[in-house]
């Protein structure tokens, strides 16, 4: 297996992530594999949250909501889940 980072632009949000992706990889030979990072396509959906607003609670449930799997950070520090 060949790995092969490819470098962009900073993405913004709101950016197009099918242009960013276009623009960047101009040729991607048939049974390849292309990996975009989730914090990508967040940025590109603009589905960000400011760090210094979201407390502790509002930030767990907001990956809570989003996550396809949630481990309550509770059962890190305690023997019941």
């Amino acid at each position: 297996m060949k790995i092969t980072p490819i470098e962009t632009n900073i993405i913004r949000k709101g950016d197009n992530l099918f242009e960013v992706i276009s623009k960047n990889i101009k040729d991607l030979s048939e049974q390849s594999i292309l990996v975009v990072a989730a914090k990508i396509v967040s940025i590109c959906q603009d589905r960000l949250t400011e760090k210094k607003k979201a407390k502790n609670l509002e930030k767990n449930e907001l990956i809570k909501r989003e996550a396809d799997y949630y481990l309550d950070p509770t059962c890190l520090t305690t023997i019941r889940c």
